[in-house]
């Protein structure tokens, strides 16, 4: 774990820590919590935002906890992240429980995000499998002289033609 000039990140990163290593990074004047590469909170003016789905927002609100606003130049913003409870915030086991619905939360949307991207531009994953020819395979250079041999023949033959 890298050091982390905010102490506030690196009382979050040692909150989650029972999750395994939970990485605070900066970003936007605040901060981005992650676990395994997924971004599940944020850190705004010293104050930890959690990331909700629709259901999990109405745990949220009802325990309390308030919505992340982003205050654009236009107007604010209301973000897919809430407040932790403050109790989660003195007792790492209730935080960790929090933690793992709001990890829940970014895959699902993560999920969506890939899904919507697809559907927007057209672009449909698809498995190295289900190619055409299947999966590449490396070819040796013996493989390789071969079929240079074979083109430069088919050449030769449609120019003597």
């Amino acid at each position: 774990m890298k050091e982390n000039p905010n102490s506030f990140a690196t009382f979050v990163e040692d909150l989650f820590s029972d999750l395994g290593t939970v990485q605070c990074r900066s970003m936007f004047g605040g901060y981005g919590v992650y676990f395994r590469g997924r971004m599940f909170a944020l850190i705004a003016d010293d104050r930890l935002y959690m990331k909700v789905d629709t259901s999990l927002k109405e745990e949220y609100k009802s325990a309390g906890c308030e919505p992340f606003i982003y205050h654009s130049s236009r107007k604010p913003i209301q973000m897919s992240y809430w407040s932790l409870p403050e109790e989660a915030l003195e007792q790492p086991a209730l935080a960790v429980h929090w933690a793992q619905k709001s990890l829940k939360a970014a895959a699902s949307a993560a999920k969506k995000s890939v899904k919507k991207s697809a559907k927007k531009t057209g672009n449909v994953r698809i498995k190295k499998e289900d190619w055409a020819g299947g999966p590449r395979k490396k070819q040796g250079k013996a493989k390789k002289k071969e079929a240079v041999k074979k083109k430069r023949a088919i050449l030769t033959k449609k120019k003597n033609s």
